[in-house]
């Protein structure tokens, strides 16, 4: 009820051997949640395709198009109760598991295969956000597919479309976290971002319970926590999401960057957040070259001294340690334990003040590396360190990072000891927060070279991976 036309929201499940009968129903949970909020909601049953090796992908990909086409079809005809009421031109594209891949795929195919000219191929649609539950990564790239043969996976990537992912710390089919690495690739750095991008990691949340018919009818592998609270968990992000990005209601950005909690989240639950602004000007991302001591400011550096002993630049999917780091981005990993205090910083040039205070956030992405040793973050202790800006000299405050976010262990899967998971946690400080002891006309005189300190200085021991240091909305 109410003035046409609408947003959509289509959701696709996600694959089952043998194929499980209604699937799509799964989540009609958030359906519905969806749709009281005059939002066109729809799930597409997939099952036809589940078990399938040759062109599964692309396949999915172009039946989610099919249904986009089915509904624009409904909405040009004056008979059918939808008549001028679906918005074509902003959709949010939603999938699990294999599902969550396919939206991608479909976002490309998209624009790749419009042709306005054929009714098969008229697509062109308003695909404005992709939500993945779990999704699995690069598929497309291991068996022929009939349209794209040969599609590489550095094109498997979302850099027009806002992207956000949730997967479960006890997910037993996905377990190694492959929706990292299509979140690292969303916005490449060296690009400008249109659109936003988060991730929700939930600890104790396994890969089924996200569909609630899923979750009734398989085995409960590995145990996990309540289906109930993994389904409120699932439901607020996802609102708060889509309202975010369909709707456009900025107070559910600020729930996506952790300014503002929702009471109705389930207590007792650690999740870890991610969350990247359209708006940001890099200082640290570590993509520009092999060299640790390069920033991405030109003619800034990085250093280290005190306690560090660990001090280097990894690209983390080339580590050759399948059992902690999930990313495919770079960073540099802090290691320190001789029991006094050591300090990283990045020295940024002369002229570069004035710009990053611009933003108001200095933002960026850490976590508790998982130690076999467990000699520098023993299983189950939080880490903390401190945040200071330098400024010709004079320190500001020292901010300890536990007042922004909780840095967590390294997570193991119980029955799956090999895939213990490192996922960094966003981190936002207000530059306001940084500065308090500058004065604004101080701080927009200043000309000279400033550093952006890290001090180790809240444990005797410990390592951890820092990254995208960035000024930020």
């Amino acid at each position: 009820v109410g003035p046409g036309r609408f947003p959509v929201a289509a959701f696709v499940h996600g694959n089952t051997i043998p194929p499980l009968i209604g699937s799509e129903d799964g989540y009609d949970y958030l359906l519905e949640h969806l749709a009281s909020h005059c939002i066109v909601a729809t799930s597409i049953d997939e099952g036809f395709l589940n078990g399938r090796v040759i062109g599964e992908m692309d396949a999915r990909g172009i039946v989610m198009l099919r249904h986009l086409q089915e509904m624009r079809s409904w909405d040009r005809d004056p008979t059918h109760p939808l008549f001028t009421n679906i918005d074509l031109s902003n959709v949010l594209l939603g999938g699990h598991s294999r599902g969550g891949e396919a939206a991608v795929i479909a976002k490309k195919l998209n624009g790749w295969l419009h042709d306005p000219t054929d009714a098969f191929f008229d697509y062109g649609f308003g695909l404005r956000s992709i939500y993945a539950i779990a999704p699995v990564d690069g598929q497309i790239t291991r068996s022929p597919a009939p349209i794209l043969s040969g599609f590489p996976i550095s094109d498997v990537e979302v850099t027009d479309a806002n992207y956000f992912i949730i997967h479960g710390s006890h997910d037993g089919d996905v377990s190694d976290f492959q929706g990292q690495k299509t979140y690292d690739r969303a916005f490449p750095v060296d690009r400008t971002a249109s659109r936003l991008k988060a991730l929700r990691f939930v600890h104790g949340a396994n890969h089924k319970q996200f569909n609630t018919v899923w979750a009734a009818t398989t085995p409960d592998f590995p145990a996990s926590a309540a289906d109930g609270d993994v389904l409120d968990v699932n439901r607020l992000n996802t609102t708060a999401y889509t309202f975010a990005t369909i709707k456009g209601w900025l107070p559910y950005r600020a729930f996506l960057k952790r300014e503002v909690p929702f009471p109705s989240l389930p207590g007792g639950m650690t999740i870890v957040r991610q969350y990247q602004d359209p708006t940001r000007k890099f200082i640290n991302h570590h993509e520009e070259d092999a060299n640790l001591m390069t920033t991405s400011v030109p003619g800034g550096f990085n250093d280290a001294s005190g306690a560090v002993d660990v001090f280097d630049q990894i690209a983390f999917d080339d580590q050759g340690a399948p059992n902690w780091l999930w990313q495919q981005t770079e960073g540099l990993l802090r290691g320190w334990q001789e029991g006094r205090d050591g300090v990283f910083e990045a020295n940024v040039p002369p002229g570069h003040i004035d710009a990053i205070l611009d933003y108001p956030v200095l933002a960026f992405r850490t976590a508790q590396v998982f130690d076999t040793s467990g000699a520098r973050n023993p299983p189950g202790i939080n880490k903390d360190f401190s945040v200071r800006l330098v400024i010709g000299g004079n320190a500001g405050p020292s901010l300890p990072v536990s007042n922004y976010v909780t840095l967590v262990p390294a997570l193991d899967t119980p029955g799956l000891s090999f895939v213990t998971k490192t996922v960094m946690s966003s981190v936002r400080i207000p530059w306001a927060d940084l500065i308090q002891e500058f004065s604004p006309e101080e701080l927009r005189e200043f000309n000279g070279e400033w550093q952006l300190r890290f001090e180790l200085d809240r444990h005797d021991a410990g390592l951890i991976v820092v990254d995208e240091i960035q000024a930020s909305e």
